[in-house]
Order: structure tokens, then sequence, then C-alpha cells
């Protein structure tokens, strides 16, 4: 009579996966030098171990992650070899939660876009540059053999909050504006029930406003409306909101709008018609 013997369960080796809900294309260069950047803090991190991509998904971009040792040999479940790379692996992603978490809710207290460079720190930088400059948000999840699940999300908007934010620190610049400021200015770039110069008013009526309440933090919010827009495609408004302000009298308002990185990407779209 024949034993029929039943394989043993072999559970999927644990890996670490990168989402890109973007907006718009990501340049290869820009996942190139994240994923490099994933590679060196992984291997300081852990002794010069080795981090792979085992597999990348379209639609969005979906990056699995595995130490080589996983990727290499993913059926020696009961090897210390692969025990020692699941927990590298938590580690290194608790490592990058941390800094981004860190930075979400405590933005003054934050270790990104300093002098002092941390393991794990430029990987950080560099997952919130692409939310910034590729849009939506970006996501990292990783799932353990012992249902230990790990999750970071960051938004295109609260990249650029902390980065405006580090900036204040580390040159000593004002804090951010207040919440209610960035939420309104970005709800008047996405909407799609106003004109292109309707928005331009009121952007310039937004800054001036917040101008009068908290001058200290102006500059801030300057520069989100002016990376909001940037990740629309629609940084030409920025002249058109300076050109206003200038109307107005508040000319070095409108000097902080067109300095505020206008000059360095002019878009191709057409003049200012409706």
């Amino acid at each position: 009579m024949a034993v029929s013997i039943t394989p043993p369960v072999v559970p999927e080796p644990p890996e670490m996966v990168l989402i890109f809900r973007n907006e718009r294309p990501i340049p290869i260069v820009d996942l190139g030098e994240l994923f490099t950047s994933l590679a060196k803090d992984y291997g300081r991190l852990n002794k010069g171990r080795i981090l792979v991509v085992s597999r990348l998904e379209t639609g969005s971009v979906i990056a699995h992650l595995q130490e080589f040792y996983n990727a290499a040999v993913p059926y020696v479940q009961d090897s210390l070899e692969y025990l020692k790379a699941a927990n590298n692996l938590r580690k290194f992603v608790k490592t990058l939660r941390g800094f981004i978490g860190r930075a979400k809710e405590h933005p003054q207290k934050s270790d990104l876009f300093q002098k002092k460079r941390k393991p794990g720190v430029i990987s950080a930088e560099k997952i919130l540059r692409i939310a910034i400059d590729a849009g939506g948000e970006v996501e990292v999840h990783q799932k353990l053999p012992d249902g230990e699940e790990i999750e970071i999300k960051v938004t295109s908007l609260e990249a650029v909050q902390i980065r405006e934010q580090a900036k204040a620190t580390q040159y000593k610049l004002p804090l951010t504006p207040d919440q209610k400021s960035i939420t309104s200015a970005r709800a008047i770039v996405q909407s799609e029930q106003i004109s292109t110069l309707q928005r331009a008013d009121y952007l310039a009526k937004s800054l001036v406003s917040a101008a009068r309440s908290d001058s200290a933090a102006i500059r801030a919010l300057v520069e989100i409306i002016a990376s909001t827009l940037r990740s629309s495609g629609m940084v030409y408004i920025l002249e058109e909101v300076a050109s206003k302000l200038d109307a107005g009298g508040h000319h070095e308002l409108a000097a902080e709008v067109r300095a505020s990185g206008y000059k360095t990407q002019r878009s191709s779209e057409p003049p200012l018609l409706t």
C-alpha cells in the first residue's frame, strides 16, 4: 500500500515591499539612487549583508526586496542564516519607520535632511524625495513569519512639510505654517472647479492672509505652495500669483514667490488665457 507523504508547507521568505502610488512617472535614475541607498544603508546596519530586489511589479511601481540569502536559498527555513536574515530585515524596516515616523510626528526632532547621516537616513530621504517629485504617496510594508506587520506611509504633502521643517531647523528659518493654511492652499491647487486665473487669485489671497496672521511662517508656506504646484504640473501659475501680489502692493511676498523654485523649472504650458 502506497504511503502518501504531504510535503511541508514552506512559508514565504520575509521581504520588504516598496509601493509607489505615483501621480507622475518616476525617473529611472531616482529609483536607482533609492535602491543604491537602501543597499548601502542595509549593509551599514547589518555588517555588510546584501539586500537585493527579488521582484518588480508594474501598475503602481512595486518593488519586493529581500536579503540575498533569503532570495538565493528560499527553502532553508530552519537555517541560522535564514533567521539572521529575517531579523536583519526587520531591524532595517523598523529603522526606516523610525526616521520617517518621527519626522511626521515631531518634525523639529527629525534626523532627516540634517548634517548627521545615521544609517538609514539617506534611504528615508530618497523615499521622501520620490514622494515629492512624483506626487501621490510611497508605502513600505513588511510581513514577518511570526505574523508581525510593519508599515510606513508618507504622502507628497507630508514629505514637503518634513523637508521644509528640516530647512527651518537647520538654518533657523521660520517654522512651517499651521495645517489649516497648508490644507487650504493644497485644496486650491487640486480643485478642478476653478480656472487658472481664479486659482492664482485664491493662492495670492491665501498668502496675504497667512502673512498678516503669522509673518514668521510665510516663507515656508510659499515653498509648500510651490512644491504642490510643481507636483501637480502647474508650476507656471507661480508667475501669475507673483503678478497679483505685485498688483496688490505685496512686493516682498511676490519676490518670495518668484524665488521659490520657479526659476529652476519653467513649465511648457501655454500662456494664461482662461
